[in-house]
């Protein structure tokens, strides 16, 4: 049987649906059909302004994709109506058939009865007033039949044109229908590809963001080292400025000293030389008699002066090494001086390029002061330590007298 001319049944029109369209479920439900997914995961708030714009556009497309799966739902009822009609028409052609039948059998009955008629003798008269009925009957059926069996004809040429006019149309829509789903996923994959990415770069910003937060905090806690060690050595060098002056006051106590032991040494270096002279204007003279008290008190002073030479070298040595140690204070002063400043710079530094972020209260977002400052009152004196050598080499000279 040929399916493109019988339409007469459901399963006819399914067989020519499979004959054309190579499938019978091209005009199922909507619930048989393949699940499309429009998913879409809402923007989240550090998206870019472009999103919302996508997410409007592939809304539009939903919408336009339910519209047509609602015009696709008109068409199936619309294609179900026509089945209905066509399965009253085969109904129509049932009851035609079995007329049919009724008069092939009268037909058949009639003939019957011409040959028993004919097999009659001629003697014998037969009436045939209810025969004349029948082929009234039958004749009058017939052309019953035949005006049927043109009306038929007629609705079949008839809808066998609206049935390929709607085919052809209902061709058209599902191909439509086809380019426009698949136009829709292919711009809604696109979009997915696009929000992937667009997802991707913010899971990168916020990777390089945490990065960075990292990097601040252990700047910051490089900083809060770096302000702890400045505050120790600025403790130290409070320490050694303190050390310093009483070094410098211990110096002043030992120049005073040595000031008032230098004051007596000329006072008795120069009783010394008087008494040098007047002992040798006495050995000149020529009446002259020493005594054994006055060589005795002679060598009494040596020895007092040989003393007091011992004594001025042993404060020469003391000074001399509270010189080196205040020299030593000096260099590790300036040595404090030099860490310090870098120090405050490496600081400085830290905290210039970090200044966007705000850090916690307290002594992580203070930038530390620099330190220059606090040493200007450890400035050595102008004055340089005393030098006793000059009337120690005179005690020794007054000494060989």
């Amino acid at each position: 049987m040929d399916p493109v001319s019988d339409t007469s049944t459901t399963a006819a029109w399914e067989s020519r649906s499979t004959y054309e369209f190579g499938t019978a479920a091209v005009f199922s439900s909507p619930a048989q059909a393949e699940p499309i997914d429009f998913s879409f995961k809402p923007a989240s708030a550090s998206t870019p302004s472009r999103i919302p714009a996508l997410e409007v556009e592939v809304r539009t497309l939903r919408e336009a994709f339910i519209a047509n799966t609602a015009e696709s739902k008109q068409l199936r009822e619309t294609i179900a109506a026509r089945d209905k009609t066509i399965a009253s028409l085969s109904e129509q052609e049932a009851m035609v058939f079995t007329k049919g039948l009724e008069l092939r059998r009268l037909r058949m009955e009639i003939k019957a009865r011409d040959e028993i008629i004919a097999e009659l003798p001629k003697t014998v008269k037969v009436s045939k007033c209810c025969c004349d009925g029948l082929q009234k009957e039958l004749q009058k059926c017939q052309e019953e039949l035949e005006a049927k069996d043109k009306k038929i004809i007629e609705i079949k040429v008839f809808n066998k044109k609206e049935v390929a006019a709607k085919d052809r149309h209902i061709e058209s829509q599902k191909k439509q229908h086809r380019a426009d789903v698949e136009g829709l996923n292919k711009r809604i994959k696109a979009l997915d590809v696009v929000i992937d990415n667009k997802d991707l770069a913010i899971q990168a910003e916020a990777k390089l963001h945490r990065d960075l937060k990292v990097k601040l905090q252990n700047k910051e806690r490089e900083a809060n080292a770096l302000t702890k060690k400045v505050a120790e050595m600025t403790k130290e060098a409070a320490r050694l400025s303190k050390l310093k002056e009483k070094t410098w006051q211990k110096l002043d106590t030992s120049r005073a000293v040595a000031t008032e032991l230098e004051q007596k040494l000329k006072h008795e270096e120069e009783t010394r030389h008087l008494q040098v002279r007047k002992g040798i204007e006495e050995v000149v003279a020529p009446v002259y008699s020493m005594s054994g008290s006055e060589l005795k008190a002679n060598d009494l002073l040596y020895e007092t002066v040989q003393a007091k030479d011992k004594k001025i070298e042993e404060l020469q040595s003391e000074i001399a090494a509270l010189n080196i140690s205040a020299d030593l204070m000096a260099e590790s002063e300036e040595k404090l001086r030099k860490q310090l400043a870098e120090r405050s710079a490496q600081n400085l530094d830290t905290n210039a390029n970090f200044t966007v972020v705000q850090g916690k209260k307290g002594a992580k977002g203070k930038k530390p002061k620099p330190a220059a400052n606090k040493f200007q009152a450890l400035q050595e004196p102008d004055d340089p330590p005393v030098n006793f050598h000059g009337f120690c080499g005179a005690s020794l000279v007054c000494m060989k007298y």
